[in-house]
């Protein structure tokens, strides 16, 4: 995994964002390779002296040998996630490669936890860097385990013949994630009974060599009500962005649902990162109330 941090002259928070991130990558066991550019950089010079002074007494990190550079688009290209201090920057990178805007994040869009832009620095005293670097450390700390999360999911993906054509636009969405899968068919848009299919996605995860699946058919009616016979499935039929996070977070849902002829391929782009991209809340009331609902099959209606 290769993880660009880009701000705008590459002397302040990228460098102290990259120093960070090694470190904190390396201790979490996350493999990574880091490292961070600018967007406004005229000549070569080293990171602040301010900048320098506080990773080295305040993280034992040693960024005196950096050295500013300008973001290229070799860069963006090896990438598989860029981070930038501010959405300036992120419009910035987004006007000059549309096509890869998939890879950008504004550190605080990515973790989720943070509102607004990171707090610059530049030209203040070593107080202000050092309270850059809590911040950004925060942050960082929120992306590793986001991060890391991204690397152990692996998706079972299925449809039926109605949501073939929105199955190939998700399994390309999974693929620029670097997400992991295994599509279960069908191979073409040849009528098919979506019962099959649906039960193949939930018994893999319910086997757990699988923590997500995704599940398309022409409504996402059918195969919902299939996987959801399942005991220990959570399968979620979502038509916008608030409804995915909200499934996770209090749910846990562990199948999204999607219906082929309903939405369209970048709304159903959108959901699906927010279903990866949201996690259980694991609050006690969540927990209560799945429990229940793993226990729905021990009821019996009274004659």
């Amino acid at each position: 995994m290769k993880v660009l941090f880009v701000c705008t002259g590459n002397s302040c928070k990228s460098p102290i964002a990259e120093a960070l991130a090694g470190d904190i990558f390396a201790r979490g066991g996350l493999l990574a390779e880091v490292s961070s550019a600018g967007i406004a950089v005229a000549f070569p010079h080293p990171a602040s002296e301010n900048a320098v002074a506080v990773m080295k007494t305040e993280y034992g990190l040693d960024i005196s040998g950096h050295c500013s550079r300008q973001v290229l688009s070799g860069d963006l290209v090896n990438a598989d996630y860029v981070f930038t201090m501010t959405e300036r920057h992120k419009d910035y990178l987004i006007m000059q490669a549309p096509e890869m805007q998939h890879k950008f994040y504004t550190i605080a869009q990515f973790t989720g936890h943070y509102n607004g832009d990171v707090t610059d620095p530049f030209c203040g005293d070593y107080e202000r860097y050092r309270q850059c670097a809590v911040q950004l450390g925060k942050m960082i700390e929120d992306i590793a385990v986001k991060l890391k999360d991204e690397q152990v999911n692996k998706f079972a993906v299925a449809s039926d013949h109605g949501g073939f054509i929105l199955k190939q636009e998700m399994t390309k969405h999974l693929d620029k994630r670097r997400a992991i899968y295994t599509d279960f068919g069908p191979y073409d848009d040849s009528p098919v009974d979506y019962p099959v299919y649906a039960k193949k996605v939930a018994e893999a995860v319910l086997q757990g060599g699988y923590n997500m699946g995704l599940l398309i058919c022409g409504t996402g009616i059918g195969v919902s009500m299939v996987a959801n016979r399942y005991n220990g499935i959570r399968a979620a039929l979502c038509h916008d962005v608030p409804t995915a996070k909200a499934t996770r977070d209090h749910n846990d849902a562990n199948i999204l649902v999607l219906g082929g002829r309903i939405i369209g391929a970048r709304l159903a782009a959108e959901i699906l990162d927010a279903f990866i991209d949201t996690r259980f809340s694991g609050e006690a009331r969540h927990i209560r109330r799945i429990e229940m609902m793993d226990k729905i099959r021990e009821w019996r209606v009274e004659s």
